[in-house]
């Protein structure tokens, strides 16, 4: 964790197990390696620690009994290597139980039992495979023996060991992939049910808009995406800035929602109304909500989505990000933009918003925008600013842009009608490219040169 570049960053560190699954088994290869030319040369050993020599035989006599001896010992006395229940797990299980309601004394009733069963059940799985280790340890011991003294012959001695190996994975291999993870590429391939409200949705055409959907589970549900741009979905790295949004804005302007829709549903005027209190739902271009009825979903359209871009007439200066995400409480993010103060730059505090900006094409990497206005202005773009990649382009020249409210894009427009032009165009990602070029290169150099002078010194003959 404190060396290994990345893998502190990992949202399972548990992946550094990885390693271990490459070098014990390298290392396996290694020692059969030096057991097949050892035998050969009739080679003795000064084991670590002693100064006593030892051949061949003896070696692995002893290799078996520790490492047989140790499975042994996992197998009738498990307490003595393993450790069932880690320090604070018990901690971490009650705080679990509390989160989900339990009460003090329904916690103290249940848990002993319930620590219990879970030391059993890894009890039995640690002896088990334990017994198992020690049935393939035995099996390859004997016909290492055979080997040792001449009783079978190499070839018939690596194909028996590949036969264990084989029969060692296979089985392992399958408590984690088996034929129930495996289905028909069709059936994998077949896209998300398709409801009464996403056929609704679709017959827009235009490509400024996104959907809210409240039939499902929003924030961790990634299906509506199949067929929409959605405000919601699911992520295993979802942005920090992002989350904060849901959790500042995002969550209340949907109760709030939630809470009024009976009755702003029988009126028209009511259902624009309630929706023009969508402050940051509207700033992400929300132009459809999903919402459950009975045993159906339908679609709202909302008129008083900003757009995919849009003027603003003020900008209000902050201090800093915590200043800048309360900011958007009550603001009508359709006339104003807030930004912080280390990314003012030179922008003025007014500008004239009578202007138009219409989305001409999207691409995941690439989004061209139109703009009409009669004087300077400045955009507000409903985009994620990243700036580790993006860069903008006005009429074909590379543009500043920078964040307003808390997490979107903005940048000062020439009057007049210009292109507007974002491009993903991270350079580490060219950078990569290259040095990976490069790296493939020296080791096809690499490889090449060990091959010429292994045949140059009759190692090996092509």
């Amino acid at each position: 964790m404190d060396y290994v570049p990345g893998y502190n960053k990992f949202r399972a560190v548990s992946m550094i197990l990885v390693i271990a699954e490459l070098t014990i088994p390298l290392l396996a290869v290694l020692a059969l390696d030096k057991f097949i030319k050892a035998s050969a040369k009739n080679e003795t050993f000064t084991l670590p620690f002693t100064k006593m020599q030892f051949d061949l035989k003896k070696v692995l006599i002893i290799s078996v009994a520790v490492v047989g001896g140790f499975c042994l010992i996992s197998a009738f006395l498990p307490e003595m290597t393993n450790s069932f229940i880690p320090a604070g797990e018990e901690t971490q299980m009650v705080n679990q139980f509390k989160q989900s309601g339990a009460t003090d004394a329904q916690i103290a009733q249940f848990m002993p039992d319930f620590l219990a069963n879970i030391q059993k059940a890894r009890e039995s799985i640690f002896t088990s495979d334990a017994r198992r280790s020690l049935m393939f340890i035995g099996l390859a011991s004997i016909f290492l023996f055979l080997y040792l003294t001449k009783k079978l012959k190499l070839e018939l001695f690596l194909v028996t060991l590949s036969i264990f190996l084989c029969a060692d994975l296979w089985p392992v291999a399958g408590r984690y992939l088996d034929n129930k993870n495996y289905v028909p590429k069709a059936q994998y391939d077949a896209p998300p049910l398709k409801t009464q409200a996403d056929e609704q949705i679709l017959q827009d055409k235009s490509l400024d808009y996104r959907v809210l959907n409240l039939s499902t589970s929003t924030f961790n549900d990634a299906a509506t995406s199949y067929y929409h741009k959605s405000v919601g979905g699911y992520h295993g790295a979802k942005l920090k800035k992002y989350q904060e949004i849901i959790d500042f804005h995002l969550d209340k302007e949907i109760n709030g929602f939630y809470n009024g829709l009976n009755e702003a549903a029988q009126n028209d005027s009511l259902m624009r109304i309630h929706m023009a209190k969508f402050g940051v739902l509207n700033m992400l271009n929300t132009k459809y909500v999903i919402v459950p009825a009975k045993d159906q979903v339908f679609a709202i359209p909302n008129p008083q989505a900003n757009g995919n871009a849009w003027f603003v007439k003020n900008i209000k200066t902050v201090a800093s990000a915590d200043s800048e995400i309360v900011a958007l409480y009550g603001m009508n993010t359709k006339r104003e933009a807030v930004i912080q103060e280390k990314n003012k730059g030179t922008f003025a505090n007014s500008y004239d918003n009578d202007g138009k900006i219409t989305l001409q094409s999207y691409k995941p990497n690439d989004l061209v925008y139109e703009t009409d206005s009669k004087e300077k202005g400045f955009a507000v773009f409903s985009e994620i600013y990243y700036p580790k990649g993006w860069n903008a382009y006005v009429d074909g020249n590379l543009t500043p842009h920078t964040c307003v409210n808390y997490l979107l894009r903005g940048m000062e427009l020439p009057a007049g009608k210009h292109k507007v032009e974002f491009k993903f165009e991270p350079q580490v990602y060219k950078t990569g490219n290259s040095v990976a070029l490069i790296g493939s290169i020296l080791l096809l150099i690499v490889v090449g040169a060990s091959l010429f002078f292994a045949n140059k010194k009759k190692e090996i003959a092509f």
